[in-house]
């Protein structure tokens, strides 16, 4: 920033310069005056002289009493010159003022003279004396009064203008002066205050003012070097610059000095780590000039800012974002250089061997929901530790101290927050595939004893999926994903176990990437398809209802049953669409088919409704909306929830099943006898009908057991007022004994296999029936 001129000393030197001038030209005009004065004075002069020699000539006529032709010439000659003089005199001073009197006196005197010449030239001689004596003399006199008394006039006016012009002149000189001796007095006093401010500033800034010489050695340090590092100023006068420098950053701190003094002035930053008088050190930006020509400086000038905080910051930020907040493990993205390094290395050296632990903690979400979030953020806290505790072993599997490369350090074990309830473990430089596992077993182990939270003892476990860097792996993120596999594995093979990813299980993930990813386009495309099996009554073996069965046309590999697709629509949420659009097409069947024929008790159609579907918070709407583009009536719709479902949360499953009771539509308990049903809940549920899984009715007539649990549950459902339909039927045995039970209803291959839309259509031509 250039620096301003103070608006004081502005006006002062503008002021000076306008009086000056206006000094100077008074100066000029005096001076002129002075020498008009002294013209004047010579013309009078002048004229004086002449006036003496035209009465001389005007005696001389006299006393000869003739006028000749020289004389004539004489006298014009005179009379020509004092015309020309009192022409000049006018020319000076037109003004009358001071010469009014002289020139009256010279008309006058002039005329006399004139009319003495004239009665000389015709010999009247005695006239012309009389005329001079009575006339001539008394206004010779007055004309030489006259000018005696203009000359002095003159000569007056002269000295006083050169006098004035003296005092001016003298004041032209002593105000320029005296301006500049108050701006000097006032400069000295800004640069007094100045430098006042500088020191006050240096001393109690809080940052470092250092000057140095071209040899780094200390000219200057500001107090705040005190507070900054803790000793005065005078303790590093003269020292080397760098030795207050951090040993590791002092070659760098020279070169940077060096680089200062080739420079042009321009700032050089850099960062530094300086001693404290505590001895400890303190990180310091430093931004030095080359001042090295400036006369008042003669040095590098340097500021040091302490940023030890900012610094400190960083790394608290640094650390937050490559680390988990709740359990301080590194994080996903921390765990993930980590591998890329590792995984590079194996690439460099073929005898370097690591493995990846992806570690997922088994119904964590029950945790969640049964105790808050609070304890299941206490339990991955524990947990972390635990697997920690399980890392930190001395028997040389995850702490090898195998080395790659001559500047290689031993390899760290890193363990990382993934996610969630998700864990994973770089184990680096192990020696064999069952290093991975063995660990894998300790972390089990350590899980193993029971976790306190909250006052309750709470059992933990996971599901460990491995895999090692011999794994055929194009990248990094492959061997992630391969654990990931594995893990997944060990959840589906009972949980809590080590599953080591091999290419069976590649195949198969790349299998279920593949469907995940045509089920996602068979959505769009309507590749799905609906089935429909008949209920019918064991009474007469009329079809008195159907269950849509969703099937699936995929290209390439033909129809596939939802055994193959189900699992994998509920775990990605496409369950959801694709159960909304059975349910709209249940709907419309049902209602074209009971549209069609005139049937005194209209046939039902059963839609099965996912733990997702029944998760949504406008499943009631979605209900509501399928009926009314349907336009089917809604008692000829039934619902069938799967009874572990139905447990899964009692209290909420009520609730909802009352809202949708509320619509008029039947409700189903299905597969009912594989789960943990509450007696007293069946008779809070608005159920109207329990469907006995086919486990039960394949055992009639293999076992007694089988048939008394089929009996137990149909007198229970007759006690609730209950419904009950009878599913997997494939014998004439099963349907005899369920009809001697009091089984109402049965569906099953015995009586129909599942059919299409024409198949069924043409079923309702022939008007079918099953045997009983």
């Amino acid at each position: 920033m250039k620096p301003r001129t103070r608006t004081p000393e502005k006006f002062l030197i503008a002021g000076a310069i306008v009086l000056t001038i206006a000094v100077a030209i008074g100066v000029y005009r005096l001076q002129g005056q002075a020498d008009e004065s002294k013209s004047m004075e010579l013309l009078l002069g002048h004229i004086e002289s002449q006036t003496i020699q035209l009465q001389g000539l005007q005696w001389h006529a006299a006393a000869n009493g003739q006028v000749s032709s020289k004389f004539l010439g004489d006298l014009r000659n005179a009379r020509m010159a004092m015309l020309q003089t009192a022409k000049d005199l006018k020319q000076h001073q037109p003004s009358d003022e001071i010469l009014g009197p002289f020139y009256k006196a010279y008309t006058e005197y002039v005329t006399t003279v004139d009319q003495e010449l004239l009665l000389i030239a015709v010999g009247h001689n005695a006239e012309a004396l009389k005329l001079d004596d009575e006339v001539g003399g008394p206004q010779y006199k007055s004309l030489t009064d006259a000018i005696e008394a203009a000359v002095s006039t003159y000569s007056k006016q002269a000295q006083e203008s050169q006098h004035r012009a003296e005092y001016q002149s003298v004041l032209e000189i002593t105000i320029p002066a005296l301006v500049i001796f108050i701006l000097f007095w006032r400069l000295q006093r800004v640069l007094r205050r100045s430098e006042e401010r500088f020191r006050s500033l240096t001393e109690n800034a809080f940052d470092i003012v250092a000057i140095l010489d071209r040899d780094s050695r200390i000219q200057y340090l500001s107090n705040s070097v005190e507070g900054i590092l803790g000793y005065s100023p005078s303790a590093s006068d003269r020292e080397d610059f760098t030795t207050l420098v951090h040993p590791d950053d002092r070659l760098l701190a020279r070169s940077w000095i060096a680089d200062v003094v080739k420079s042009d002035g321009k700032p050089f930053p850099i960062e530094l780590r300086f001693q404290h008088a505590g001895n400890n050190w303190i990180h310091v930006e430093a931004v030095a000039r080359n001042l090295l020509n400036i006369p008042n400086i003669q040095g590098l000038v340097i500021n040091c800012r302490d940023i030890s905080a900012r610094k400190s910051a960083e790394e608290r930020l640094t650390h937050n974002a490559f680390h988990d907040v709740l359990t301080n493990l590194p994080n996903r993205a921390l765990f993930l250089d980590r591998l890329r390094r590792a995984f590079y290395s194996a690439k460099r050296h073929p005898d370097y061997l690591f493995a990846v632990l992806f570690i997922d903690l088994d119904n964590f979400k029950i945790v969640n929901d049964s105790l808050g979030h609070t304890c299941g953020d206490q339990l991955i806290t524990a947990v972390a530790d635990r697997i920690m505790g399980a890392l930190r072993q001395e028997e040389g599997v995850s702490r090898s101290q195998i080395r790659i490369g001559p500047n290689r350090s031993p390899g760290d074990d890193t363990l990382a927050r993934f996610g969630g309830d998700e864990f994973t473990v770089l184990l680096v430089d192990i020696k064999h595939q069952r290093n991975a596992l063995q660990v894998g077993t300790r972390i089990h182990e350590f899980l193993a004893a029971p976790f306190i939270l909250g006052g309750q003892e709470i059992f933990a476990s996971a599901s460990i999926g491995i895999a090692t860097s011999d794994t055929h792996a194009n990248l990094p993120e492959d061997l992630l994903r391969a654990a990931d596999t594995a893990m997944y594995r060990a959840k589906t093979s009972g949980k809590g176990r080590c599953e080591v990813f091999n290419t069976e299980m590649h195949s198969l993930a790349v299998n279920r990437l593949r469907l995940e990813s045509d089920m996602r386009r068979a959505v769009d495309r309507g590749e799905f398809l609906l089935n429909y099996q008949p209920i019918v009554s064991l009474k007469d073996g009329q079809i008195v209802g159907f269950e849509a069965l969703i099937r699936w046309e995929r290209p390439q590999v033909g129809l596939i049953s939802p055994v193959e697709f189900i699992t994998a629509a509920e775990e990605t949420g496409l369950i959801i669409p694709i159960g909304l659009w059975v349910l709209g097409e249940a709907c419309a069947r049902a209602q074209s088919w009971n549209g069609e024929r005139s049937l005194s008790v209209p046939m039902t159609m059963s839609v099965n409704i996912s733990a997702r579907q029944f998760a949504q918070p406008d499943l009631v709407n979605q209900i509501k909306e399928a009926l009314h583009l349907s336009g089917l009536n809604p008692a000829q719709l039934k619902l069938e929830i799967t009874e572990s479902l139905a447990m899964s949360d009692a209290e909420k499953t009520e609730t909802l099943l009352w809202q949708l009771k509320a619509l008029g539509i039947g409700l189903s308990i299905d597969d009912f006898g594989t789960g943990y049903s509450s007696l007293s809940y069946l008779r809070r549920f608005p159920v109207d009908t329990l469907k006995i899984d086919r486990s039960f009715i394949s055992g009639i007539g293999i076992d007694t057991e089988s048939g008394e649990i089929v009996r137990t549950i149909v007198t229970l459902a007759h006690n609730l007022g209950l419904d009950v339909v009878a599913e997997g039927v494939e014998t004439v045995e099963q349907a005899t004994a369920l009809k001697h039970f009091g089984c109402a209803f049965a569906q099953g291959y015995y009586f129909h296999r599942p059919m299409d839309q024409k198949a069924i259509e043409v079923l309702f031509e022939n008007q079918k029936v099953g045997k009983v």
